[in-house]
């Protein structure tokens, strides 16, 4: 693939960005892969089940040291999983994806495409649902959700401000207006645009006026 090449060489295109957005993940996802010791080529195995998983009674005889942000959870060690949910550094995301999963609440295929499908073809200016890793891949500040990713998914974030801040910092940055984003217990999430402004103590975010409800992926009953 073209875009593939041209992102070896350091000399992307443009109209490449969606597919570079996607690409810059994935390698971001497999240095988190290192870091927790899974071998980075079985990722691409639909049957390769996550080494924090023991229900099969193996439990790998050492762990390597990694981040804290990619410690597993309780969660991550008791329900059977495909080890692509481990590589986000952030527990609680972990967490909201793998009971989406187990509840059927989640189509792995839709998310997992959205996250790291580069057989997309279409270069469109259109914004796709996505994660943009901008910084550490396990630091979750360098990581930013877009616009259409909270509006299909957000209400996987619940629970997760600190996606949302590191989101918030690099609209910033490129002088965008920031998101106010909110799920409340039940799950439906609303979503808002809200002005930067400078302050003595450093920039903040204006409350937001009004909020639009962001899509619901949920399934209904």
């Amino acid at each position: 693939m073209d875009t593939i090449q041209d992102y070896s060489l350091n000399a992307p295109r443009p109209s490449q960005l969606q597919l570079l957005i996607r690409l810059n993940v994935l390698d971001g996802l497999a240095r988190n892969a290192e870091a927790l010791g899974f071998p980075v080529k079985g990722l691409c195995a639909d049957e390769f089940i996550s080494p924090f998983n023991y229900q099969d009674g193996h439990r790998p005889s050492s762990q390597p040291s990694h981040p804290e942000s990619l410690s597993p959870t309780a969660l991550q060690r008791t329900v059977r999983h495909h080890p692509w949910v481990d590589l986000f550094p952030l527990a609680r995301l972990r967490d909201n994806v793998l009971r989406g999963l187990d509840s059927e609440a989640i189509n792995e295929d839709e998310l997992c495409s959205d996250l790291l499908n580069v057989e997309d073809t279409n270069c469109s200016d259109v914004e796709k649902p996505s994660l943009i890793l901008w910084g550490e891949s396990w630091d979750i500040k360098g990581w930013e959700a877009s616009a259409a990713f909270l509006r299909k998914w957000g209400w996987i974030t619940q629970g997760c401000p600190e996606l949302i801040e590191g989101t918030n910092y690099w609209r910033q940055i490129r002088g965008e207006q920031g998101i106010v984003f909110n799920v409340s217990d039940d799950g439906a999430s609303t979503m808002a645009n809200a002005n930067f402004i400078s302050a003595s103590s450093g920039s903040r975010i204006l409350p937001a006026i009004t909020a639009t409800p962001a899509e619901d992926t949920r399934p209904t009953d």
